[in-house]
């Protein structure tokens, strides 16, 4: 008699191997969806403290004293042309980039309320 075909304990080892290979992989995948996921959050805010920056130069002048207006919001950035629409997801357009006038010079901060600032 000649057939062809797995053991019970051949099978049991493969699915255990299987196994082991799923509990060490899944743990790494996951590691890396996160810092993917925060790396991305990290950019968003970097190009929306940038746009920021750019929409201040625009609007903040040192020659008529310390600006009145204290913050922007993400929406007046999209609105004026300083960021692209495409550039944030997932964050509330309505978040505020608090700006302050401190040691000589602009301090721009993403408010994590979105109309809270510290002015």
């Amino acid at each position: 008699m000649n057939k062809k075909a797995f053991t019970l304990v051949e099978l049991i080892a493969v699915i255990a191997v299987l196994g082991i290979i799923f509990l060490i992989s899944v743990p790494n995948v996951l590691d890396a969806y996160n810092n993917a996921k925060n790396e991305l959050s990290n950019e968003q805010e970097r190009a929306i403290i940038n746009a920021a920056r750019a929409w201040g130069v625009k609007h903040l002048s040192l020659n008529e004293g310390v600006p009145s207006q204290k913050s922007v919001t993400i929406r007046e950035l999209q609105k004026d042309g300083d960021l692209d629409t495409k550039t944030i997801k997932d964050i509330d357009s309505s978040k505020k980039v608090c700006i302050s006038y401190e040691s000589n010079q602009f301090v721009y901060e993403l408010s994590s309320l979105k109309n809270e600032c510290k002015n």
